[in-house]
């Protein structure tokens, strides 16, 4: 399990790296979300490198935990020298983008303390079954899905402004 946590960190940074992208995009087109979700669901933001993350998927359940956290290592930390090399533009912090991160990070909060909870039931013998791999295929679909969850974000950011403003 151990691994898994160390894994985490090349985990999010990429994903913070990633996140940034899609936050200067929004911000290029002005929070227009109808443009922003013909940008989400498009192949570009679907055919990544990211994809990669399905072998680790495949990985974890044929190895054990052990090597599928030094792959998650590796493959983030590409993942991400990646994205630095290719990294361009600035955003502006405004009311907007401040509650879409403040939702996107909720959300990894909520998700992250079901998988910390899962494992100290684990730990304190509550559970049998040692679920590591599961949180491979959760966390890794979860980062592929991050544009997804970002418009999701972005779009409950949005009624909260027209709402704040009423």
């Amino acid at each position: 399990m151990i691994y898994f946590f160390v894994s985490l960190v090349t985990y999010f940074c990429y994903q913070i790296l990633k996140e940034r992208k899609i936050l200067i995009s929004l911000n290029e087109l002005d929070y227009d979300l109808k443009k922003f979700k013909g940008l989400v669901f498009s192949k570009k933001s679907f055919l990544t490198f990211e994809l990669l993350g399905l072998i680790i998927v495949l990985m974890a359940f044929f190895f054990n935990s052990k090597v599928v956290g030094i792959s998650m290592i590796v493959l983030y930390m590409l993942l991400s020298l990646l994205e630095i090399k290719n990294m361009s533009g600035k955003y502006k912090h405004d009311s907007k983008i401040n509650r879409t991160i403040l939702f996107v990070v909720l959300i990894y909060f909520v998700l992250f303390g079901l998988i910390v909870l899962n494992f100290c039931g684990y730990k304190n013998g509550y559970m049998v079954n040692d679920y590591t791999n599961f949180y491979y295929l959760i966390v890794i679909v979860f980062g592929y899905l991050l544009y997804v969850f970002t418009y999701i974000c972005a779009l409950a950011a949005s009624k909260i402004n027209k709402k704040i403003r009423q």
